[in-house]
């Protein structure tokens, strides 16, 4: 059986989606993918704080290989990450940096046992991307390694690596 809604009770409901529907469009933050960190990065924008995940210094990691903290935030048409290591630069230590983003935290979805960073990654499955950094290079790789094509990292030499991927 339906339930008549009273006038008062439809306009609050109106009222709230009205709301949700201009706060998701107002809480946006972009991001200029630079390689500099901006202060948007920690301070926000328009109401909404990028994620962030804090590392602590491990003695067994080398300081520019050893991530410090992980920012996340979006706006309508991209998403955007931030890695930042305990040192500068990011990718001289190694050959190569691989960072492995579970994007969905959902171990069944993404990568698998035969994807080619599969090792890399701790022998963990469910990762979607792979920022892939080397001296000379940096590109953002689907779950099978194929680079994602309109993706951008940057990295200015600092400890600071920006990435964005088209939503």
């Amino acid at each position: 059986m339906l339930k008549k809604l009273s006038f008062g009770t439809t306009s609050v409901i109106v009222a709230l989606v009205l709301a949700l529907g201009s706060a998701v469009t107002a809480f946006a933050i972009t991001i200029v993918v630079d390689g500099d960190q901006e202060a948007v990065w920690t301070t926000g924008s328009g109401g909404q704080t990028p994620g962030v995940t804090t590392d602590g210094d491990e003695t067994g990691i080398a300081n520019n290989s050893d991530i410090r903290n992980f920012r996340w935030t979006n706006d309508t048409s991209n998403m955007y990450f931030l890695v930042e290591t305990w040192a500068s630069p990011i990718n001289t230590f190694h050959t190569w940096t691989l960072i492995c983003l579970d994007v969905d935290n959902n171990a069944t979805t993404g990568s698998t046992s035969s994807s080619p960073y599969y090792d890399q990654c701790n022998s963990q499955t469910g990762f979607e991307y792979f920022v892939y950094t080397t001296s000379s290079s940096r590109e953002l790789d689907d779950e099978n390694g194929n680079p994602i094509l309109g993706a951008t990292v940057q990295s200015a030499m600092s400890t600071v690596e920006e990435i964005s991927v088209a939503l």
